[in-house]
């Protein structure tokens, strides 16, 4: 008698059971709407951040931010994002009859472990994920095949 394998499906979290272009989109209409006209000054701080603010002015047609729009910005941002999280059409239901047919559920992500798995929570699909492996976990980003190796390890699976 040959032993019961394990089934185990991995999905991607951002794109792929998160709809990450939703809550991007109703985010940066919410701040064109808020910051239609923010007065130019010199960008300073956070280079980073500041340069995707920056960014985000220049494709919405608006001016330079100042350095405390930026923070106003970032703060309304990220307020803003999560607040519209959701999950993909029909990736709930798919978790679910998954789980119904005997699968156990890994997801596998870039992301980092607190953010990743508050998002889970935030779009109703932490409950139904045995792990999430996330690259700052495992030290290799996708698409590194040692990501995927340490997922299948941490389900205790076989390819």
């Amino acid at each position: 008698m040959e032993p019961t394998r394990t089934k185990v499906i991995y999905f991607d979290l951002d794109g792929t059971l998160f709809d990450h272009d939703h809550s991007l989109r109703q985010a940066i209409s919410a701040i064109h709407k808020k910051y239609s006209a923010p007065t130019e000054k010199t960008i300073e701080g956070n280079k980073a951040d500041t340069r995707k603010i920056h960014l985000i002015f220049r494709s919405l047609g608006l001016p330079k931010p100042s350095l405390d729009e930026v923070q106003q910005v970032r703060d309304a941002y990220r307020a803003l994002y999560r607040a519209n999280r959701r999950p993909t059409a029909g990736s709930v239901e798919t978790l679910v009859r998954l789980r119904e047919r005997g699968y156990r559920i890994g997801i596998i992500t870039n992301g980092q472990i607190q953010g990743q798995t508050e998002k889970a929570k935030a779009i109703g699909i932490l409950h139904l994920t045995d792990r999430i492996i996330t690259s700052e976990e495992a030290g290799h980003r996708k698409p590194d095949r040692r990501i995927f190796q340490y997922a299948i390890e941490q389900l205790g699976t076989n390819p």
